[in-house]
């Protein structure tokens, strides 16, 4: 009997393998015929890849921005390759895919399974007109995209109620996948430091993930403790107006108040020699994939009472939430642990405990295969 063939369409080869994996190697163990699509081509990506059964080939995609002639190239590379290999099935993740995998194949009889990881730019606030018409062209997209066929994956609430109200989500399918889910094999648990209380921060160096406000915290926590660290792990994003600059880096190393590592591939190792994960951010997340990674290795978590943030914390039980923006409130939290650091082995056990019940990436592998099966 022929396989069925899945074709699976990301914004970027690395988050195939990073944030995927699971969930391709569950497709090909369950018999599908799987072919990832990406825009850009790494070697290492396609190798390991191909070492699990996954086939992969290269689309035109402008990542950023909208240019009506870039989008248009996108929806016409797609659906020369939905013709060309036949899929019983697309399944697309973040913004752009979703938008263009499925304009892509009006017309055609492919069943489809859309993953909104998170909102970001689209959940915020407006600021200008520039903004509103960008907008408001992205939720045309997503009308004229989706049929009543399809099926939608959502990583929180909120963000179900925001397509609702958008009217983008009316008679269509959906389910609520607990974020991307987490291999708690991979990240497995290891207590955490307290004799000196190290504060890891890991993401993209810019305002709205929190990086500002974790800084100021450090600049605070150094003039009441003696044995405290503040790590950060993330790339600089030199061409955002809302980031981090190079030279106020090297600024904050040399006066000793953060200890700044850059990209790093595999977090791990580093999340593991910390004490407390702190992501203040105001994004409009999922859920966060990095808080993941940092409940399975069994660390307390200092977060937003915002979108995606929220689902990963329980107050007085295994972290801190904290208004968006509040120099004050991430302080106390970070205090509340260098005062109590038996409460951090303690929140971290608990950690782990809502990693492996809520978060497993199983669970999301689980939802994944239901939804293909219904379709």
């Amino acid at each position: 009997m022929k396989k069925k063939r899945i074709i699976v369409i990301s914004s970027l080869s690395r988050s195939l393998v990073n944030f995927r994996l699971d969930l391709l190697k569950n497709l090909i163990n369950q018999g599908y015929d799987v072919i990832a699509l990406a825009p850009d081509q790494n070697e290492t990506v396609i190798d390991t890849l191909n070492s699990i059964g996954v086939s992969f080939r290269t689309f035109s995609l402008e990542r950023t921005g909208f240019s009506f002639i870039s989008d248009m190239k996108t929806v016409r590379s797609l659906r020369k390759l939905y013709l060309e290999l036949q899929p019983t099935y697309i399944f697309a993740y973040t913004a752009k895919p979703v938008i263009y995998g499925n304009l892509a194949k009006l017309g055609l009889n492919i069943p489809s399974l859309s993953w909104i990881t998170g909102l970001g730019f689209y959940g915020l606030d407006s600021n200008g007109l520039k903004d509103k018409v960008a907008k408001s062209i992205m939720t045309l997209l997503y009308k004229v995209a989706f049929k009543r066929n399809d099926i939608i994956l959502f990583q929180n609430i909120d963000d179900v109620d925001f397509f609702k109200k958008k009217k983008i989500l009316k008679k269509q399918r959906y389910r609520v996948t607990p974020g991307s889910g987490i291999n708690l094999d991979t990240y497995s648990y290891s207590e955490p430091t307290t004799d000196i209380v190290k504060f890891i921060f890991v993401g993209r160096l810019i305002k709205s993930k929190g990086i500002r406000l974790f800084i100021e915290a450090a600049k605070i926590l150094k003039t009441r403790y003696d044995k405290v660290e503040f790590i950060v792990a993330g790339g600089l994003d030199l061409e955002n107006p809302d980031a981090i600059q190079k030279e106020e880096i090297e600024l904050l190393k040399e006066k000793n108040t953060i200890r700044y590592l850059g990209y790093v591939d595999n977090v791990i190792d580093l999340v593991k020699k910390s004490s407390v994960f702190v992501l203040p951010s105001t994004y409009r997340e999922g859920v966060p994939r990095s808080i993941l990674e940092a409940l399975s290795t069994g660390r307390p978590i200092i977060t937003t009472d915002n979108v995606g943030c929220r689902e990963t914390v329980v107050k007085d039980y295994n972290g801190v939430l904290i208004k968006k923006d509040d120099l004050v409130e991430l302080v106390s939290a970070m205090c509340f642990f260098c005062d109590n650091r038996s409460l951090i082995i303690e929140y971290g056990k608990n950690s782990r405990k809502m990693a492996e019940n809520k978060f497993d990436v199983k669970i999301v592998n689980n939802i994944v295969s239901e939804c293909l099966k219904s379709l």
